[in-house]
């Protein structure tokens, strides 16, 4: 959201909100996805469900640890810092709450989970690199103004436009990270969106969530990559079981491409229509 209002110019607290109903959606769709799979192939059920007592309990326990989304969000929409800023105040927040809070690390155990976060970012971040060669071949290649002109030339409907636009992005997300992606297309499709009656604080939320698809399919994403890492499972057994999932982010991805009020509403709220 950051990268995307930086790079079109729409506020960045607005983006945050604008993607907060979506998340949520998203989210519940997964669960409900998780709950008939484990219901249809009989998954057993490892704990019994909580009482109210143990509910409770373990609110208070977490409660912390959920005001940290509220903190960043808050501090972005109210203006007292930057996305920026917000971010370190989150470092900070959390290391706080590992250390003293929760008590889970001790100082001398920092160098080493620094150590296997650096393992574990190495495999994204070759990624990365390697898929900023792609987008420089493609920028190079003028692909995004050929595709600015497809758009201008073709004489498509609003609903044919963003369902284009969808199919294209999700093509792009297979092979190109999203960053690089972001930087590209969104300069190039905002104004073709807007055409087709698009708010650009909605198609920030439509191109988040359309790009993050590809974090989960091949061969690029990265998401598929660490999850086998941390699974310890062969990447195509992870990509097959991944199927499901990215049956239910697409739809998602309808609902908030053709309902404007699933990311329209919260930024209306707090800054107006």
């Amino acid at each position: 959201m950051v990268l995307y209002g930086v790079t079109v110019g729409s506020s960045i607290g607005a983006l945050f909100l604008a993607g907060l109903v979506p998340g949520i959606l998203v989210g519940v769709l997964l669960m409900t996805a998780v709950y008939v799979m484990s219901k249809r192939k009989g998954w057993p059920q490892r704990t019994a469900c909580a009482s109210l007592p143990e509910l409770c309990s373990s609110f208070r326990e977490a409660f912390p640890s959920l005001l940290l989304p509220v903190f960043l969000l808050g501090a972005i929409v109210s203006g007292l810092t930057t996305a920026t800023e917000a971010g370190v105040i989150g470092v900070i927040y959390a290391l706080f709450l590992g250390g003293v809070v929760y008590r889970d690390h001790s100082p001398r155990e920092l160098f080493a989970i620094a150590i296997e976060s650096a393992i574990n970012t190495a495999i994204p971040a070759f990624i990365l690199a390697t898929t900023s060669v792609a987008a420089w071949i493609i920028a190079i290649e003028r692909f995004p103004t050929a595709v600015a002109a497809f758009f201008a030339e073709a004489n498509f409907g609003p609903v044919a436009v963003l369902l284009v636009i969808n199919v294209i992005l999700l093509l792009v997300g297979m092979v190109m990270d999203l960053v690089p992606a972001l930087i590209l297309f969104a300069p190039i499709l905002l104004p073709v969106a807007m055409e087709a009656g698009v708010e650009p604080i909605q198609f920030g939320a439509i191109m988040v969530v359309n790009l993050g698809i590809g974090l989960i399919t091949p061969p690029v994403g990265n998401c598929l990559y660490l999850g086998a890492i941390i699974a310890k499972v062969d990447l195509m057994t992870l990509v097959r079981a991944s199927v499901p999932f990215l049956v239910i982010n697409i739809i998602a991805l309808l609902i908030i491409t053709f309902v404007p009020q699933v990311s329209l509403w919260l930024p209306s709220i707090f800054y107006g229509s």
